[in-house]
């Protein structure tokens, strides 16, 4: 790496290459333009995205590869990924992380619809972070149903009728890439997860009993989804250390292949912690 850096700077330095005396910019190889902008902060990765189409074409890859937004800036950010979904730079297969908060209830109004529009179109996308307010979480449900993204339990014959009407209800491919989601809010985004190679879960919201069985049917309820998941982040409210266990024993039956579960329970003494347990 530092003998790589030596010689880009030689380059800018003399302003000729070894074997041209004329090189410019444009002409240094995708990797070094590439290393100028994978040590450089944000704000500097825009400005040299904006020097030339050269630039532009290897620094946006970095820009948009992994995001952490929300409020307007979100807002601008969805913006611009579905106005050039169709572009020669093509955004959406750039984001492979997306972390997205909603801070304010227009958030609800002014952005869900954008972030339902946007996650359709992330075909390699890998890391979903949702921390969404619960009082919000029913109408970001039904604009993710409603644009495919969220698929609900179903068997062929719910489609015979459809099927026979000329009427096909078809559910497009979307997140296929998808191996890690958080949710920091209502349980019921997890059903996110359904059709989907997911690797990793992590849910901060405190769960019961019955809403275990609720994850279970998200991840391993439908043909295709993940019958494969190794780790598992989950807070418990139980009532007794033999609901502990049952839990325990009813997760690592479901999946098979869990290599990290952290599990956390609220002890029946009031008087004594949560405790934390990862296995």
């Amino acid at each position: 790496m530092h003998k790589r850096l030596t010689f880009v700077n030689w380059i800018l330095l003399s302003g000729s290459a070894p074997e041209s005396t004329s090189a410019t910019f444009i002409d240094l190889p995708r990797e070094i333009v590439n290393e100028f902008g994978h040590y450089s902060d944000t704000a500097t990765q825009l400005s040299l995205m904006r020097t030339c189409n050269h630039a532009h074409g290897v620094v946006s890859r970095l820009l948009y590869r992994n995001i952490k937004t929300k409020s307007h800036r979100a807002r601008r950010l969805f913006v611009t990924i579905l106005s050039n979904s169709k572009s020669a730079v093509h955004y959406p297969s750039f984001i492979k992380s997306l972390e997205y908060s909603a801070a304010i209830p227009s958030d609800a109004y002014l952005t869900f619809p954008l972030l339902a529009a946007v996650l359709i179109t992330l075909p390699n996308l890998r890391n979903l972070s949702l921390l969404i307010p619960s009082s919000m979480t029913e109408f970001l449900i039904y604009l993710l149903t409603r644009n495919g993204v969220i698929r609900q339990p179903s068997s062929v014959f719910r489609h015979i009728r459809a099927i026979t009407d000329s009427v096909p209800s078809i559910t497009p491919l979307n997140l296929s890439s998808l191996n890690s989601l958080s949710i920091d809010s209502h349980l019921s985004l997890v059903a996110i997860a359904r059709c989907r190679p997911l690797k990793e879960l992590i849910i901060h919201e405190p769960v019961d009993l019955s809403d275990l069985d609720f994850i279970s049917e998200c991840l391993t309820g439908q043909p295709g989804s993940s019958h494969h998941l190794k780790s598992l982040t989950v807070t418990v409210d139980v009532e007794s250390t033999a609901e502990i266990t049952f839990s325990l024993l009813g997760l690592a039956a479901t999946f098979p292949v869990l290599e990290k579960l952290v599990f956390r329970a609220a002890h029946i003494n009031a008087m004594v912690r949560k405790c934390s347990t990862t296995f």
